[in-house]
């Protein structure tokens, strides 16, 4: 799990990249973090996390999704399954959630479902 961290520091980056290195397929991430209020859509969310946030955060949710972020004209699927950003975001390959409403309404309204994602 992965709480509040901008993804800033390189030896963290590292040591992330060490660890999906290391356990591949096995690797899966839970971001929790609090985005702003106007993300309330797939591509609000798409433009916070390649410009509002450090591109190092990018790259990392990039890599483990195992997909292309942004959406291209005729795209039919998302890289992640969403359908209200008040639950969390799953990658279509089952390796990331994200949480991005904070701390507390992780912990308060999806602790269930994130076990869940982390020990299937």
């Amino acid at each position: 799990m992965i709480i509040g961290y901008s993804f800033g520091d390189l030896y963290l980056n590292e040591i992330l990249g060490l660890g999906m290195a290391a356990h591949g397929d096995n690797f899966k991430v839970v971001i929790i973090d609090k985005f702003p209020s106007y993300i309330n859509s797939y591509i609000s969310w798409f433009q916070h996390l390649t410009h509002g946030c450090n591109p190092e955060e990018f790259i990392f949710v990039s890599r483990l999704a195992k997909d292309r972020l942004f959406v291209e004209i005729g795209q039919q699927k998302h890289p992640f399954i969403f359908e209200d950003y008040s639950i969390p975001m799953v990658s279509r390959n089952g390796k990331l959630m994200m949480c991005i409403n904070g701390f507390k309404d992780a912990v308060v309204n999806h602790k269930e479902t994130i076990l869940k994602f982390l020990w299937q």
